[in-house]
């Protein structure tokens, strides 16, 4: 929940988190755990759409990082 907490202190900076990540990351979050890639790209559209346009796609994928750990979605097994 602290990440919540910093994020909101951004966006009413009108800021977000620039680092660069790496874009196989997320697929890989996306492959292994589906259900937990779904919730936060949900959350993540809300908010961009409702709150702040301007948030990083890398908030994106610290969403699905706490929802997978919240749910304790167990990862998918490769095909």
């Amino acid at each position: 929940m602290i990440h919540l907490q910093y994020l909101v202190e951004r966006i009413k900076r009108l800021e977000t988190d620039q680092a660069q990540l790496a874009p196989e990351v997320e697929a890989d979050y996306q492959r292994m755990y589906p259900q937990s890639y779904a919730i936060g790209l949900e959350i993540f559209q809300q908010i961009k759409q409702e709150l702040f346009a301007g948030i990083s796609d890398n908030e994106r994928l610290y969403f699905i990082i706490h929802i997978q750990r919240l749910l304790g979605e167990e990862p998918q097994k490769k095909f």
